[in-house]
C-alpha cells in the first residue's frame, strides 16, 4: 500500500513539474469517471487524486472522489472531499446532500439535516434529497416532518406511488386511519399491483368498524 502511494506521489510530481496541459487533467478525470462507473472505485480515487494534485481547485474531482469514498463506506474521507468541494463552490450540486448522507451514517444527525436543508434551499426540487431526509426523519421518529416532506414530494410529482404508500404507512402508525385510507386509495387508483396496499387498507377498514360489545350474563 505504501509503495503504491509512493508511486502515485512520484507520478503526480512528475506531471506537475513537466507542466500538465488542460487535456491531461481531463484525461485523468475521464478515466476516473470511467473507473467509477465500472465499479473500480480504487482506480477512480487514484485518477481523481491525480487531478487534485495537479489542480487543487478541481471542484468536480473532489465531488467525485468523495462519492467514490462514500460508496466504499469511508465516510470520514468522503466528508472531507465534499467539504473541500463546497468551499470551492458553495452552490455545487449534490455536495451538501452527499455530505449529509455521510453524516447520517456516522450518527451526526443534526449536521446531516443541516446539509439536506442547505441542498434543498439551493435546489428545492431534488426528490432524492427529500427521500434521504424522510428516511432520516423515520430513524429519528419525527413523523410530522416525514409527512411534511412526503407531501412536498407528492406536490412535485403527484404520480409517485411510493410517496403515497409511505405517507399512508406513517398515517397508519399515527392512527390517522382516514388519511391513511385516502392515500392507499390514491395509490391503488394509480397502480393496483403495489404489494400489500390492499391488505393494509383492508386492515384499516377492519379497525374502523364498531367494536363488538359482549354482554355480561
Amino acid at each position: 500500500m505504501k509503495r503504491k502511494t509512493y508511486y502515485l506521489f512520484v507520478l503526480c510530481m512528475c506531471l506537475i513539474f513537466s507542466g500538465c496541459e488542460k487535456h491531461d487533467i481531463n484525461h485523468f478525470f475521464k478515466n476516473g469517471l470511467k473507473a467509477a462507473n465500472a465499479g473500480n472505485l480504487k482506480d477512480a480515487i487514484l485518477n481523481f487524486s491525480t487531478v487534485i494534485i495537479i489542480n487543487n481547485h478541481a471542484t468536480e474531482a473532489y465531488l467525485n472522489r468523495g462519492i467514490a469514498y462514500q460508496k466504499m463506506n469511508n465516510f470520514e474521507l468522503a466528508i472531507q472531499d465534499f467539504s473541500h468541494g463546497i468551499q470551492l463552490n458553495p452552490r455545487i450540486q449534490f455536495a451538501h446532500s452527499n455530505r449529509g448522507y455521510c453524516y447520517s451514517k456516522i450518527g451526526k444527525y443534526n449536521l446531516a439535516l443541516l446539509d439536506y436543508a442547505a441542498e434543498l434551499k439551493l435546489y428545492p426540487t431534488e426528490m432524492d434529497v427529500y427521500h434521504k431526509r424522510i428516511e432520516l426523519y423515520s430513524q429519528l421518529h419525527k413523523s410530522d416532518l416525514q409527512i411534511k416532506d412526503l407531501t412536498t414530494c407528492l406536490r412535485l410529482d403527484p404520480h409517485d406511488i411510493m410517496c403515497y404508500y409511505n405517507r399512508a404507512m406513517v398515517y397508519r402508525d399515527l392512527k390517522k386511519y382516514t388519511l391513511a385510507i385516502e392515500d392507499f386509495d390514491s395509490l391503488i387508483a394509480r397502480d393496483s399491483s403495489v404489494r400489500y396496499a390492499h391488505t393494509y387498507r383492508g386492515h384499516i377498514h377492519y379497525l374502523l368498524k364498531e367494536p363488538v360489545v359482549h354482554l355480561e350474563k
